[in-house]
C-alpha cells in the first residue's frame, strides 16, 4: 500500500543517475519520470530469506540532451582531459 502513490503516478518522481565508474557523489539530473509496468517480485535477503520488492520501468518526461547522454555513457578514461 505504501507504493501505491508511486505505481499510480500520484507521487512526483525525479531521476538522478551516476556513472558506474564515477568518483565521489557526482549525479546527473535527468528530470521527472513516471512509473510504468510495475511488477511484484522478490530478491535475496539475509539468511536465505526472500524479500518482497516492486520493480518498475521509468519513463522520462523529456529527452536527455545528447551531450549529457554522451557524458553519462563515457568511460572515466574517455572523460579525463589528461588521456
Amino acid at each position: 500500500s505504501e507504493l501505491q502513490p508511486i505505481v499510480r503516478n500520484e507521487a512526483e518522481l525525479h531521476l538522478f543517475v551516476k556513472r558506474e565508474d564515477a568518483d565521489g557523489i557526482e549525479f546527473h539530473y535527468l528530470g521527472p519520470v513516471q512509473a510504468k509496468e510495475p511488477e511484484n517480485s522478490t530478491m535475496p535477503g539475509k539468511d536465505d530469506t526472500r524479500l518482497d520488492v516492486v520493480t518498475t520501468k521509468l519513463a522520462l518526461s523529456h529527452a536527455v540532451p545528447k551531450g549529457l547522454y554522451d557524458a553519462i555513457l563515457a568511460s572515466k578514461l574517455e572523460a579525463s582531459p589528461d588521456s
